[in-house]
């Protein structure tokens, strides 16, 4: 299917955007002017994704990609978000005029394909205030959505929360089901990355080559299951909060009203922090896997072993102590700080694959 310029453009920007697994829950519409975003229902059905809640993040990410990029080709984005209430799918329509080019959107829009998920270990060192300063003014423009963005520096509270984000790994290695999907969504090579376009590359998960060797053995549930009755999750934690812990700082995003729509506005948030941090040349990396379990486990607690729940729970109070508001909803989570670039990126899909 064709589609013309420039709606090529701002849907290749929509495809840059973050999404859990690499899932790309995003499907487009073209219509003139009007660019309607739907939810692919398919793409990730997993416990990290309990009521959509890391795909919410993701169309918000792309929503924010597709005004950047309208924005630097000149045009005006107006965004409304979920505008056929009996159709949640339809997540939003994107209306875009005729407007003058934005320069601090053309400076963004070249550093989305640069943006990158960094799971490799950065400098400790505080970010230099300039770095800052921005970051804290590109979250800026979202607090009227009731949204706030919280720093974490000290580092006492940087290795805490470096415990919490690890903990994901614990309680996904040793419960079948978050397991499997994990195993069954990695891919080994690049031609297989290429071919699936879902899923982690291999890769991208910065494993030294003997992390990589065990990680054939752990895809065996038996053999897991070995690996679990010596205890070797919780070294799997502790390992890796050594990595999550090696970080300029944490950032923290809270809402006031926990909904599909402020997911939305989360994500979009989110995304231009990430853009400007890449901007800045800072590293950045999501740390949501705990957030979303810990959800999870509170809907459906039969997926979990009353021992994962116990983990979730303490991690996630260990979080909620360190929030500035105390009634607010810890929807994200991320570290930053400068460091060496990403290894590899995820292969994404062509705006012509994800047309409706």
């Amino acid at each position: 299917m064709n589609i013309a310029e420039p709606a090529r453009t701002i849907i290749e920007a929509a495809l840059q955007a973050p999404s859990g697994e690499n899932s790309q829950p995003w499907l487009f519409k073209v219509d003139d002017n009007k660019i309607e975003l739907y939810h692919d229902l398919h793409s990730d059905t997993s416990l990290y994704n309990f009521e959509n809640r890391g795909s919410l993040l993701a169309h918000g990410a792309a929503i924010e990609n597709m005004c950047i990029a309208a924005a630097a080709l000149g045009y005006m984005s107006k965004v409304s978000v979920f505008p056929t209430p009996a159709h949640s799918e339809h997540v939003a329509t994107i209306i875009f005029t005729v407007s003058k080019k934005n320069l601090d959107a053309e400076s963004l829009n070249q550093v989305i394909s640069q943006r990158t998920s960094n799971r490799k270990p950065y400098k400790v060192d505080p970010l230099m205030p300039e770095h800052v300063d921005a970051l804290l003014s590109a979250a800026q423009s979202f607090v009227a959505e009731g949204l706030q963005y919280q720093r974490i520096t000290q580092k006492g509270q940087i290795q805490a929360l470096a415990v919490v984000a690890a903990t994901n790994e614990e309680v996904m290695l040793q419960n079948r089901e978050l397991h499997q999907f994990f195993f069954s969504h990695l891919s080994w090579t690049k031609a297989e990355d290429a071919q699936k376009k879902v899923g982690f590359y291999i890769k991208t998960l910065e494993l030294p080559p003997p992390a990589r060797a065990l990680f054939k053995l752990m895809r065996h549930w038996r053999v897991m299951s070995l690996f679990i009755k010596i205890g070797f999750p919780a070294v799997v934690r502790a390992t890796n909060a050594k990595t999550d812990a090696a970080a300029g700082e944490y950032g923290i995003i809270t809402t006031e009203r926990d909904t599909p729509e402020s997911l939305v506005q989360t994500g979009r948030m989110m995304q231009r922090i990430w853009l400007t941090a890449t901007k800045s040349g800072l590293q950045m990396q999501l740390m949501t896997g705990t957030l979303y379990l810990h959800h999870a486990a509170q809907k459906t607690p039969q997926a979990f072993s009353s021992h994962e729940h116990a983990l979730l729970n303490v991690q996630m109070e260990k979080l909620y102590s360190m929030l500035e508001k105390k009634r607010a909803v810890v929807v994200c989570m991320f570290r930053v700080g400068y460091g060496e670039k990403a290894t590899a990126r995820a292969t994404r899909y062509t705006p012509e694959e994800r047309l409706v």
